[in-house]
């Protein structure tokens, strides 16, 4: 699973706790992407 490429679209509360999530499974090519530039910032 760690050599899985994953994007999450959305980084409001949902996907900021899915990118931890994703994170603290070692995997390692993580892409995120909001429509607000600002969120990018929090995850």
């Amino acid at each position: 699973m760690k050599d899985l490429k994953i994007l999450v679209v959305g980084c409001g509360s949902i996907g900021e706790r899915h990118i931890k999530n994703l994170l603290s499974l070692g995997i390692k090519k993580l892409s995120a992407y909001d429509s607000d530039a600002k969120r990018l910032k929090y995850v």
